[in-house]
């Protein structure tokens, strides 16, 4: 049995708009040329992903998530793209070990899968490039409904990521804003928000799309962390995204030394708060008195890519 681990950061989302149609208004056949623009933030600890493969007479595929069996059909679409280019069998279980909350905006399906891209074409012997792996990890999200442009953003090789142009990793462009060192990142997460909608809903997403465009070309004006987070919050507000638990958050946090910025999860009942790491002890302490019933996570700015094992 052969195993192989790969670590890639979650990436929490913090403004986006969905580019899925041409400049017609027809929708692209293409997944490759589906994606999204926004931004956020690169983070630890990262989303890993072990896979032991052995060799059979059929491929059969068992994934756990957090130890518990799970259908996780972005995972499995990853494995299935990868075993099309290979001729050989195994038997693979994949373990995918997640810190982060899942479906609320910190990227964890983008992660997991390019984790499992990286992880699986090693231990099967498949030879592709990192940007290879990203597009097969890319077009599983897509076509699995979990995601558009997360992938593309774990590879820039900024912690603050702005998405610039959608579309998979090589199609797309993907820039930063460089994050000092001295500063950390605190998530209080309330919950999930369904999404359905914001998919499904026309009006909606021609809203938040045009918010989505605004809130990029705002910050390309003035790239810093500052203006991105003011922007991302404004972004939130004006999309109808911010929830109660929120803004009660935000109310909490005026005055409160050492806060940089902060912005709600896209799309998550979340809020990350950028904060000067010596003042993130103290902010901590004081936000899991006040909001007993949110976890509160502490989570590390990173420009880490993939770390391979």
């Amino acid at each position: 049995m052969k195993r192989i681990e790969a670590r890639v950061p979650a990436g929490i989302s913090s403004f986006f708009a969905i580019c899925d149609t041409d400049s017609s208004g027809k929708p692209l056949q293409d997944p490759l040329k589906i994606g999204a623009i926004g931004g956020g933030f690169k983070v630890l600890p990262p989303v890993k992903t072990a896979v032991e493969v052995e060799e059979a007479d059929k491929t059969s595929i068992r994934i756990y998530v957090n130890g518990k069996p799970e259908e996780a059909s972005t995972s499995l679409r990853v494995a299935e793209k990868i075993f099309s280019r290979i001729k050989e069998n195994f038997n693979v279980t994949v373990y995918h070990e997640i810190s982060e909350p899942i479906g609320a905006g910190f990227g964890t399906s983008g992660a997991g899968a390019l984790s499992l891209a990286v992880a699986l074409s090693r231990a099967v012997g498949l030879n592709i490039t990192l940007l290879e792996a990203a597009q097969i990890a890319h077009v599983a999200e897509v076509e699995a409904k979990t995601g558009l442009g997360t992938v593309g953003g774990l590879l820039s090789p900024a912690s603050c990521v702005i998405t610039r142009k959608p579309g998979a990793p090589g199609i797309g462009l993907v820039d930063g804003i460089t994050v000092e060192s001295e500063v950390t990142l605190i998530a209080v997460y309330f919950g999930p928000i369904l999404t359905k909608h914001v998919l499904t809903d026309p009006s909606v997403r021609k809203r938040v799309n045009s918010i989505g465009w605004s809130t990029l070309h705002s910050i390309l004006k003035n790239p810093s962390l500052e203006c991105f987070l003011s922007k991302s919050m404004e972004f939130a507000r004006e999309s109808g995204f911010l929830t109660p638990e929120v803004e009660r958050v935000v109310e909490f946090l005026r005055g409160k030394k050492g806060v940089i910025g902060y912005a709600q999860n896209m799309l998550g009942n979340c809020l990350h708060i950028v904060v000067e790491k010596n003042r993130s002890e103290d902010l901590i302490y004081l936000l899991k008195e006040k909001f007993k019933k949110a976890k509160v996570l502490e989570l590390k700015p990173t420009t880490l890519t993939v770390e391979l094992k």
